[in-house]
């Protein structure tokens, strides 16, 4: 129970998960603290819950990434109790158990749910979290709004599967133009919106809307597409 939990003993199955030959193999690689096995940023948040939970009873629940021999990590659902050592002292036993295939599994459904299946990017559902939250910060926001002109066209000249790409190159080519922290998104269809947080001048964001154009037109021309397709771009931004 002492600053980054003092380790006594681990079992054989659990130096078996975390890939470690031996329990001083693995005291060693932790400098005997249960702490250093924890992911350095999931560490703040474990000291956080278990003193919050133990506070409130002598059992607790808690998922975390764990280390392994070779540095990679692996998620853990850590259940234990408070007990007391053979010396006397407060100390916490715990099963491990390895939630890693979960983890990864949750995690690649909630991404299919909240990203455009054909773009990548995300999809309607995936940006209204960011929208709700922006509108509820009074920090400035804007949205980019971009919508294909006659895409119809493309399908019917050229096939759907022409269409497909066309779609995937304006996506591709948002997502450089912004930054990382701006929301791309396919609202669906041909409409795309990308949401900005912060203040950008009108005439930078005139000037990257043309150089987007320039580069739609160009990569069609180049692939012999009728030149009819163009897009309508709009910008709101808050005061």
């Amino acid at each position: 129970m002492e600053e980054g939990f003092p380790l006594y003993v681990a079992n054989e199955r659990l130096l078996n998960m975390a890939e470690y030959e031996s329990y001083e193999d693995f005291e060693d690689d932790i400098q005997g603290l249960v702490i250093n096995s924890i992911h350095p940023d999931d560490r703040a948040y474990v000291n956080a819950e278990m003193a919050e939970i133990l506070a409130q009873g002598d059992q607790y629940e808690i998922e975390y990434r764990m280390k392994k021999k070779d540095g990679s990590y692996f998620w853990v659902h850590d259940i234990g109790r408070r007990t007391v050592a053979a010396d006397g002292r407060d100390a916490i036993i715990s099963v491990l158990i390895d939630v890693s295939q979960q983890v990864h599994t949750k995690a690649r459904l909630e991404y299919a749910a909240l990203s455009d299946p054909l773009t990548g990017i995300l999809n309607r559902k995936g940006v209204q979290s960011r929208i709700a939250e922006a509108m509820a910060n009074p920090s400035s926001y804007l949205f980019f709004m971009l919508d294909l002109d006659n895409f119809k066209q493309i399908n019917d000249l050229y096939g759907h599967k022409q269409g497909d790409e066309v779609l995937c190159f304006v996506a591709r080519h948002l997502t450089e133009s912004f930054r990382k922290t701006d929301a791309v998104c396919r609202l669906g269809g041909d409409e795309f919106l990308i949401l900005y947080l912060g203040n950008w001048a009108l005439t930078e964001l005139t000037a990257r809307s043309q150089t987007f154009l320039r580069k739609m037109e160009e990569q069609f021309r180049s692939r012999s597409i009728h030149p009819s397709l163009t897009a309508s771009i709009g910008i709101a931004q808050t005061d």
